[in-house]
């Protein structure tokens, strides 16, 4: 087993056993071809190896005998010296001599083929199970943990015995909701904007700017007041609402002081809120240290040596439809060949002789995390950079793409589009020094890409052939 895949295995089994300690129920995602049974054996290995009290309990589909294979693998996994303390036993509904079902309570892995526990089945008809969980767990006093291998199709055939499970464990390739744990290689850390204007450095004060603001001779009608309050973005009316909570003893003329003065208050607070330097900070995860999110491998290219590999053919094949995804435009399209095609040094992870994961993918906006906040007049937005790329010297290349040459197809003068990107790169300069990796924005201009590449709060202007060269290692400080 090559390297790579070893380390992806054992951080997976790492953070199972460490959150299956914190909850009852979780989900773990585990890509096609990830090497998910082995994951799962060493996950109950090393919980066994601590936990006598344990008894797993593996509930897998019985289609294409999935739960033979399972128990069969476990078998080969401990004849091999691979996992030392699971003893694995399969269920089936074959009577004894006697006509009765019976299932030891001797081992600590039961692995159980779905279909045989439904309604007028022998091992529920008969109390088989039932009788088993019972003694183990009433009398013997075990914990059951429950593993519902291949999860996202319907499982809950044994939910009716759910007071008797200490744990569920599911497992998918493509879990329904978002997984505590998944098989990660991709993970950057996102930004997003100060929650309270008065953390900001150097920030405006509402209360100080009204106090010395002129009272206004003439008070515009309510009817006004109201539009120009409804038509401001959150940002604007929670500080309205914060001005006036602070002002209890006379929140009419609190609130009337506001709204007169609403348009100057959007061009201060915008101004505070774009000094990105002062204004940004890296998301945190529960316990305060910085969010690591990731892109799915099913959002990475699988190249297979079959085939020659291009934008479609080796797309997002884990179960996913081509049509599910598309380009916002053909300068992305050509970007992507690029980096699949012409030389860039991306980090591989073999899966076998002849498939490996390239980790490149794109990111695509309903589902992603990875984001960065910024703020224009109309409010807080975020900027869903296009691909992330991980290199061999396992450095992150997040690439934003651009075309001058289609701005007119986007209903937005060239102008409009320039400026725009202007804001962009100055809110991603300043993200380069909360966060550690290239922040790239080729832009394409005719035939000529022209990168802004920003790397620890420094800009650096590359050519094509610059860009690849500090993909491929070489330093950008020697350029």
């Amino acid at each position: 087993m090559l390297q790579e895949v070893k380390d992806l295995q054992n951080q997976a089994v790492a953070e199972l056993v460490e959150c299956v300690a914190k909850n009852d129920e979780l989900t773990f995602k585990a890509p096609t071809g990830s090497g998910k049974t082995f994951i799962m054996a060493r996950f109950m290995d090393e919980i066994l190896k601590k936990n006598s009290d344990v008894i797993f309990l593996v509930s897998s589909l019985s289609k294409a005998k999935l739960a033979q294979q399972n128990y069969d693998k476990f078998q080969d996994y401990v004849s091999h010296g691979y996992i030392r303390n699971i003893r694995p036993y399969l269920i089936s509904s074959e009577d004894s001599g006697e006509n009765a079902l019976f299932i030891p309570t001797t081992e600590n892995v039961y692995v159980l083929p779905r279909d045989l526990y439904k309604d007028k089945s022998k091992l529920k008809g008969q109390q088989a199970l039932l009788k088993f969980i019972q003694e183990i767990t009433q009398i013997e006093h075990k914990r059951l943990f429950v593993i519902k291998d291949e999860s996202h199709i319907k499982t809950n055939n044994l939910d009716e015995l759910k007071e008797y499970f200490s744990k569920i464990i599911n497992i998918s390739a493509t879990p329904k909701g978002k997984p505590n744990v998944e098989l990660k290689e991709i993970k950057v850390n996102v930004t997003k904007l100060l929650d309270k204007i008065s953390t900001v450095k150097n920030s405006f004060s509402v209360a100080d700017y009204l106090s010395k603001q002129p009272a206004s001779i003439a008070n515009k009608s309510i009817f006004e007041l109201y539009e120009s309050f409804n038509n401001s973005n959150n940002k604007i009316q929670t500080e309205c609402f914060n001005y006036v909570s602070d002002n209890s003893n006379s929140p009419y003329s609190a609130y009337f002081a506001f709204v007169n003065n609403i348009n100057s208050i959007k061009t201060k607070l915008s101004d505070v809120l774009q000094d990105y330097s002062n204004s940004i900070e890296i998301v945190k995860n529960s316990i305060g240290k910085n969010l690591e999110v990731t892109l799915p491998f099913n959002s990475m290219y699988i190249k297979d040596s079959k085939y020659y590999l291009t934008v479609q053919n080796s797309v997002w094949n884990n179960g996913d439809k081509i049509g599910n995804f598309t380009f916002e435009s053909m300068a992305e399209v050509e970007w992507l060949n690029l980096l699949l095609n012409d030389g860039f040094k991306i980090k591989k992870i073999p899966l076998s002789d002849d498939k490996e994961v390239l980790l490149v993918g794109k990111n695509y906006l309903p589902n992603s995390d990875i984001k960065y906040e910024y703020y224009n007049n109309d409010g807080r937005h975020f900027s869903y950079p296009d691909f992330i790329l991980k290199n061999e010297n396992d450095e992150y290349f997040l690439f934003e793409v651009k075309s001058l040459n289609e701005s007119s197809s986007l209903n937005i003068s060239t102008e409009e589009y320039t400026q725009k990107i202007s804001a962009l790169l100055e809110f991603y300069k300043a993200v380069s020094e909360k966060v550690d990796h290239f922040f790239c924005f080729p832009i394409k201009t005719g035939d000529t890409w022209n990168i802004h590449c920003f790397y620890r709060g420094q800009e650096y202007l590359l050519d094509y052939s610059q860009l690849k060269s500090v993909v491929n290692g070489r330093d950008i400080l020697s350029i």
